[in-house]
């Protein structure tokens, strides 16, 4: 759980960081600016070419909150989004994707949930005819809401308390399986803090079915 029963004051000060807040936000919305932009740049060069492939995906997520000395158990969510493959050659594809994805963990007291917007760039390696693929990428987010459901019924809305930004390592596989359907597995291992004052970090499994057109 993203509350810490000692230090409540430092999560108070955290409050009051608005100016910090902001800027991060300011941060992120260019970084998804740019990022957007230069997707759409490459995918007009890529689909003169015909190098270019567009899909939608959705899938189940497993979430924990990670840290040394203990971990959550997984909240069950979804996952949902667009994507567009480049392909390089005949055995290599650079896929980046928008998705929402439900996030956050579990304990004894109560649900952390954490609602992203996540932007992952996964390079495919493709083998076995191609259809069999391995994947490994980065993934930036951006958190969206962030709240603590207690099991007594009350809940906490955490937003302040956390990072607003994530960034995570991603790898995992996908197996094409008919003509325009593939099913995958992607781990998602989190490298910032989720809380300002905390050290958890978000650990997302997720199993998935995508289409392309």
């Amino acid at each position: 759980m993203l509350i810490d029963n000692k230090n409540k004051g430092g999560f108070r000060k955290a409050l009051n960081r608005v100016g910090k807040m902001n800027k991060n936000k300011c941060i992120m919305k260019k970084t998804i600016i740019l990022a957007i932009t230069a997707i759409v740049l490459a995918t007009g060069a890529f689909a003169q070419e015909k190098k270019i492939e567009f899909g939608v995906k959705a899938g189940l997520n497993l979430a924990q909150e990670y840290t040394e000395d203990a971990n959550t158990t997984a909240r069950i969510g979804l996952h949902a989004g667009v994507f567009a493959e480049f392909f390089i050659s005949n055995r290599l594809g650079l896929q980046p994707e928008l998705l929402y994805s439900m996030q956050g963990g579990k304990d004894n007291t109560g649900t952390d949930k954490l609602d992203y917007i996540n932007l992952p760039v996964i390079l495919k390696i493709y083998v076995l005819n191609r259809d069999l693929s391995i994947d490994v990428g980065l993934q930036a987010g951006y958190l969206l809401s962030a709240n603590t459901s207690f099991k007594s019924g009350t809940d906490l809305d955490i937003y302040e308390r956390c990072n607003k930004f994530d960034v995570a390592v991603a790898f995992g596989a996908s197996y094409k399986f008919a003509e325009k359907f593939h099913v995958g597995l992607r781990y998602n291992i989190g490298t910032i803090k989720i809380a300002k004052t905390l050290e958890h970090r978000n650990r997302v499994s997720q199993l998935y079915v995508g289409m392309k057109f």
